[in-house]
């Protein structure tokens, strides 16, 4: 079996079919040379990366080797996605509060509506709850409990309601980063993955970051977008970008880094792509190729992006109308909308409503 330290230095550790948890932390602590380390201070962690993150802290007379084959039992994929790490007890976060993703709730209403339909939902077990960091425009919001006991409560509690268009709300627990701990001069990777491009390799590079990366830095675009990721780098001091996916998946990473950016510590963020599917025009201008096939190591994909050259590039926003009698008038309404602090749903429709005006003006003139 395999064990890593808070510093993700991995390590093998051998072990029997009688090798408690105990003795594996000893066994641990050796091959990480933390041999004047207390063996009593550290936990054994089973990470399962098969449908999502799920964490287990091990009882110390438990025998790792029986857990694996218990679970071989059931899933062969979930023993392969199966690891184990050491915890010192002190960095626990129970004690920590919890934020949960709650999305697919009726867009472009007002803060006040949000909390009073939360707290509807809820109850009693809401009382604990600080709801807060509204998106209008995406029909989400995060709540923040504290203690983190009561977070598993309501987790079960908003599976079970419905938001709009009469389907479930869409629920994401974020994982915790303790900014503090991370070493100067890092730069974790976020990684953001389009399950749904290429034809299913998005799902296997997402299996495969996963692997190769902690898998609390990577996150399933389709599992309510890029914001619960932000939301979960948010305290972190200086991180970098990696999309995987095509021009669309692109533009919705960074039209949400847009919104959330007054949010977080590191506000410009360098972004990388890895091209999935077709297209990826952009991919091709900043040389990250045409398109990934399955046959790359994936490894050898994140040194590229961690001796990448950051470049900058200008965003713009490109109007194309005709010239007619209200042209200093539809451009003025096109102005309005794309510096408005107003939700980006109400930017899309003025500039709609402007895009028609036109093709009504041209349509007059000729």
């Amino acid at each position: 079996m395999q064990g890593f330290s808070g510093r993700l230095n991995f390590k093998a550790v051998p072990v029997l079919k009688t090798t408690t948890v105990r003795e594996t932390i000893q066994l641990a602590l050796k091959k990480l040379k933390l041999k004047d380390e207390n063996p009593g201070d550290y936990s054994l962690v089973q990470v399962s990366l098969h449908k999502g993150v799920k964490e287990k802290v091990l009882d110390q007379d438990a025998c790792p080797w029986e857990i694996l084959t218990s679970t071989k039992m059931t899933s062969l994929r979930e023993v392969q996605s199966t690891r184990f790490y050491l915890r010192k007890n002190s960095e626990a976060t129970s004690s920590c509060a919890v934020i949960v993703y709650v999305g697919n709730l009726p867009k472009n209403e007002s803060e006040d509506y949000y909390r009073r339909k939360i707290k509807g939902i809820l109850g009693d077990v809401g009382k604990e709850a600080h709801i807060g960091s509204f998106f209008p425009a995406y029909g989400c919001l995060f709540i923040e409990f504290f203690p983190s006991d009561t977070a598993a409560r309501a987790i079960v509690v908003l599976k079970k309601a419905i938001g709009d268009d009469k389907e479930p709300l869409k629920i994401v627990s974020l994982p915790y980063i303790e900014a503090s701990a991370l070493p100067t001069k890092t730069s974790p990777l976020l990684v953001f993955v389009n399950l749904k491009s290429g034809g299913g390799q998005g799902q296997d590079l997402y299996f495969a970051l996963r692997h190769h990366l902690n898998p609390h830095q990577v996150f399933n675009i389709m599992e309510g977008g890029p914001l619960p990721g932000f939301l979960t780098f948010r305290n972190v001091p200086d991180f970098r970008l990696l999309i995987c996916g095509g021009d669309g998946t692109c533009g919705w990473v960074l039209s949400v880094l847009d919104e959330v950016r007054p949010k977080l510590k590191c506000r410009y963020p360098p972004s990388a792509l890895l091209p999935i599917g077709t297209g990826n025009d952009l991919a091709r201008v900043l040389r990250w190729g045409s398109g990934y096939t399955g046959d790359e190591s994936v490894v050898s994909t994140l040194l590229a992006v961690e001796e990448a050259e950051t470049t900058a590039m200008d965003r713009w926003t490109v109007v194309v109308d005709s010239v007619s009698r209200t042209a200093a008038t539809l451009a003025s309404r096109i102005h309005d909308a794309v510096t408005s602090p107003s939700p980006p749903e109400a930017r899309r429709r003025a500039f709609e409503e402007g895009r028609t005006s036109s093709a009504m003006a041209a349509v007059e003139v000729g």
